[in-house]
């Protein structure tokens, strides 16, 4: 009797929790141009990366002091954050390769493609989201991203 509810158990859980994290992983890299997304903040932020500066940020943070490695000639650098996106999109692409078919619309040629991403899939895509909000967060946060 036990290993039966045991079996239910991982059933249950493989059916809903597989689902609900692979669209949490497709949101967070989804660029539609309704999309508010983790993906569309750093292409954002990229995107007018000379205009984030050094001393605008030290003015409005109580703790001025980020990684070197975001600033050059005191303004943001691009290429670090394009990299991120980079890696960020590297590292959801196992999961977020086939959830539309999969999971956010109905599709009729779905049983014919192979989709079958493992817990690891999934938990090393959040860990990756994680890391990348970590890394960003006080710049966004703490400086509301001012523009000088």
């Amino acid at each position: 009797k036990g290993g039966k509810i045991s079996n239910e158990l991982f059933g249950f859980i493989k059916r809903n929790y597989i689902p609900a994290m692979s669209l949490f992983v497709r949101r967070t890299v989804d660029r539609h141009p309704q999309a508010v997304s983790l993906i569309k903040l750093l292409d954002d932020i990229a995107a007018n990366s000379d205009a984030v500066t050094i001393k605008a940020f030290a003015k409005f943070s109580p703790n001025p002091d980020l990684p070197e490695e975001f600033f050059e000639n005191g303004v943001l650098k691009k290429k670090v954050i394009l990299a991120d996106i980079e890696t960020l999109l590297k590292c959801t692409e196992s999961v977020t390769a086939n959830t539309d078919k999969w999971f956010a619309h109905w599709d009729e040629h779905r049983r014919k493609s192979k989709f079958n991403p493992t817990f690891d899939d999934l938990h090393n895509a959040v860990d990756c989201i994680i890391e990348m909000y970590k890394r960003y967060y006080r710049l966004i946060k703490e400086s509301g991203l001012i523009l000088a």
